[in-house]
């Protein structure tokens, strides 16, 4: 873990690097490795660092840019550091990896053991996981999402939301008793297999320290493409 590739933009880290750059209000423009840029937003109640194949992005509200723009990027893209670094007041949100397929794309065919979700499958999964998973996974903002379990039972679910217009980001989770049976790799390869169909780029964010998931990602094929850090802040 603690990925941060400084290496050339390949194509997918490119247009995943292009997103993020929408998503915060940077201009469009073509970006050098190396780079960082430092982005007001005046309303903002956070401080995010985003870094993607070596370049660097960091948005802040008005009353902290000065001194934000003088953080080095070790600190930036730690949520722990960034926190200690601010004003009092400030708290750590989290750090994760992004990871995008890698040169050799979506390394497992679909399986035949995931299925589209019913609106019941999904509930029936969430009484499976405590609360905290539950919103760590994302799933209930998922547009379309595939289950796997035996005998019907959804044991285990993936799916995507598109994002940035090109890009589908990922979600997944697991019943707690039911994890290293491969049921998390089956749904979560029908999701990527459908996200490749529609032209999309697979974008899989894993909060630090969550070694499952970022292990689960690598099988699929993802490869580390960058990191993102946010700490919350007081007005």
């Amino acid at each position: 873990m603690g990925h941060d590739p400084t290496h050339p933009l390949t194509d997918s880290s490119a247009r995943l690097l292009a997103a993020w750059a929408t998503a915060m209000g940077a201009p469009p423009s073509p970006r050098s490795t190396g780079e960082w840029i430092h982005l007001v937003r005046a309303s903002s109640d956070a401080v995010v660092s985003v870094r993607v194949g070596g370049v660097g992005l960091t948005v802040a509200p008005e009353h902290l840019a000065d001194q934000v723009s003088r953080l080095d990027p070790v600190t930036l893209l730690d949520a722990d550091l960034l926190a200690v670094a601010l004003p009092g007041g400030a708290s750590p949100f989290g750090t994760a990896e992004l990871l995008t397929l890698g040169a050799a794309g979506h390394a497992l065919n679909p399986r035949t053991d995931a299925r589209a979700a019913r609106p019941a499958d999904v509930s029936s999964l969430r009484d499976h996981l405590a609360a905290e998973e539950w919103a760590e996974s994302g799933l209930c903002d998922a547009e379309r999402v595939w289950v796997s379990g035996p005998s019907g039972e959804a044991l285990a679910a993936a799916g995507f939301s598109r994002w940035s217009s090109d890009v589908a980001h990922f979600c997944v989770a697991s019943a707690s008793a039911s994890r290293r049976r491969g049921h998390a790799t089956a749904a979560a390869s029908r999701a990527v297999s459908a996200a490749l169909e529609e032209g999309l780029v697979p974008q899989w964010r894993s909060r630090r320290g969550n070694d499952a998931s970022f292990r689960l990602a690598l099988s699929l094929g993802f490869s580390p493409a960058g990191i993102q850090a946010t700490a919350l802040v007081s007005s």
